[in-house]
């Protein structure tokens, strides 16, 4: 099911006066995962096991249209007949009359309540003037770029040292080409950065700190403004920024992080005819945003600044960019390399999940000489004080549940009464001379054994918290969660020292002699034993072949020379 034209729907609700905004609650989790395709979305919990998605989840690569295609079916002829406009969970509808547009609302709510859907009280604006939808403005006078996503240009202060000022220049000496007679307009601010006094052989800190020394206090004129508002207009205004496109084109996402704040820059190839008639590509912007950084994010290592800048980026530009192809590029290596990786811990995991729930099609590295863009707009933040609204308040979120503004009980898990005990007669004296030998085993039968049988609560409790890790079934004792959390096992059988010796002795014949810590990872996949590191070793010393061959020549027995 595709989203439609974006821009066309933006039109069509601009040029009224009245504008109703709405927004589904709970997001893609008010679609059900068939049950042929849930086992594809299953993931493990430690200590818990595996378990997969009833309701669709974000990042899977069909959920914007599949939850098109549920709105439409229940919206089917409010779309058709005008009455309404969606873009994924975003919906508007729009009239130049008052009792027209409450019967379109009255329409809208009363199909909403009929076919048990949801809106979010919160994000449901009735009867306005103006509003965002899809990421654009709409009003009575047409569809214009969201305010929000420039603020990171119209906010920027007047420098206060020839640095600052020096990442502005150099900020917007990289649209010179689209503006007209830039080299004439920077002209002033370009005088006030050749006044600055530089020792000759100077080094890159030399600079930095000359330049940052260099107060603009007592230099700066009227003149000086005039050309710092021209260049912040001409930066935010044709033919330097564009609306953006959604017919497909991909979105460029560039970001840069350190511990002064955050930026990123959202741009689009647009094509140009140059007069002989050939045809080239031009990146324009379609949107700016940065911040302060936080006191926690202050104290990030440095690629988890980056990455928590594109996780700034992404958000920010969330509903612009969500559903389309979207371009990375980063100057930071390790970043890049990160995204790419599979095997991470559960903290980075979750930053790289929230990058990876929008669609990306490419990770690409710059250089930080050439990321002048994002980098200019990040040193803004340099030498400033906190104030209100200027994102230091907040922290970037690593989870993309939070901006997506999903609902936090996506389901509730209790703990089973076979994670405890099973619910069937356990031969308990079975296990207890299978186990009389094992002095770890033994001290978690008994209050397994209590919490199977009626008694005392108190009790219960106490044998519950001893044996948090075990549970019997099948009339075998199971260690819940296997042995280490970075390879996910529901659970793994316990067994004796003698058991043990007996598997590593069959697992290093029959794997061609592996040697002890080869052994011992295949067995933790299955069993756990105490000291299995002696029960391995034991087992691979009294082998007959390695014996009498020894390491060197074992393998030669798979290839006979006569």
């Amino acid at each position: 099911m595709p989203q439609g034209n974006i821009r066309s729907k933006q039109q069509s609700l601009s040029g009224h006066t009245y504008i109703c905004l709405f927004d589904f609650a709970s997001g893609f989790y008010a679609c059900e995962v068939e049950k042929k395709s849930r086992p594809y979305t299953a993931f493990y919990v430690e200590g818990k096991g595996y378990f997969w998605y009833a309701k669709l989840p974000f990042g899977l690569t069909g959920a914007p249209s599949t939850f098109a295609n549920m709105t439409a079916l229940h919206l089917d002829n409010l779309i058709a007949d005008g009455t309404i406009e969606l873009f994924v969970d975003d919906g508007s509808s729009a009239d130049g009359d008052f009792d027209t547009m409450l019967v379109k609302l009255t329409r809208i709510l009363d199909r909403v309540r009929s076919r048990n859907l949801s809106l979010s009280a919160a994000k449901s604006e009735f009867f306005m003037s103006e509003g965002i939808f899809a990421g654009g403005k709409i009003s009575k006078e047409g569809v214009t770029v969201d305010p929000a996503k420039l603020t990171a240009i119209v906010e920027w202060k007047q420098p206060g040292d020839t640095l600052n000022l020096a990442s502005f220049v150099g900020f917007t000496g990289h649209f010179k080409d689209l503006i007209r007679n830039y080299a004439r307009i920077k002209g002033p601010l370009r005088n006030l950065l050749k006044s600055v006094p530089l020792p000759q052989n100077y080094t890159k800190l030399t600079y930095r700190k000359a330049m940052e020394l260099f107060k603009l206090a007592d230099r700066w004129t009227l003149d000086h403004t005039k050309v710092f508002v021209a260049l912040k207009k001409a930066l935010v205004s044709e033919p330097v920024l564009k609306a953006p496109r959604w017919d497909g084109s991909s979105f460029i996402i560039t970001t840069d992080g350190c511990k002064e704040g955050f930026t990123a820059v959202v741009a689009q190839r647009f094509e140009v005819v140059q007069p002989n008639g050939t045809t080239t590509y031009k990146t324009h912007p379609v949107g700016f945003a940065s911040k302060l950084t936080s006191t926690s994010e202050q104290n990030y290592k440095p690629f988890l600044l980056e990455f928590a800048a594109l996780k700034f980026g992404l958000d920010k530009f969330s509903d612009m960019i969500w559903g389309f192809p979207v371009e990375i590029e980063t100057d930071c290596q390790a970043l890049r390399d990160v995204i790419a990786n599979d095997k991470l811990n559960a903290a980075h995991s979750r930053w790289r999940d929230g990058v990876l729930a929008h669609h990306i099609i490419d990770v690409r590295h710059i250089p930080g000489k050439l990321n002048v863009v994002a980098d200019g707009l990040r040193r803004m933040w340099e030498g400033q004080d906190r104030v209100a609204g200027d994102g230091s308040e907040w922290t970037v979120s690593e989870d993309w549940e939070a901006v997506m503004r999903l609902v936090n009980d996506i389901f509730g898990v209790s703990i089973a009464d076979r994670m405890l005990g099973s619910t069937e007669v356990s031969n308990w004296e079975a296990l207890s001379e299978r186990f009389v030998n094992e002095p770890v085993f033994r001290e978690v039968l008994d209050p397994l054994r209590v919490l199977e049988s009626p008694g005392d609560e108190k009790a219960k409790h106490k044998a519950k918290h001893k044996v948090a890790q075990y549970m019997v079934e099948g009339n075998r004792l199971w260690k819940v969660g296997g042995n280490d959390g970075i390879r996910g096992r529901a659970r793994v059988e316990c067994i004796t020292r003698k058991e043990a010796i007996e598997l590593a002795r069959l697992q290093h014949g029959d794997a061609g002699h592996w040697g002890r810590d080869l052994v011992k990872l295949a067995l933790m996949d299955r069993i756990w034993s105490p000291r299995l590191d002696e029960s391995v070793m034991e087992a691979i010393t009294n082998c007959p072949e390695c014996k009498n061959f020894s390491a060197a020549h074992i393998h030669a027995l798979l290839n006979p020379i006569t």
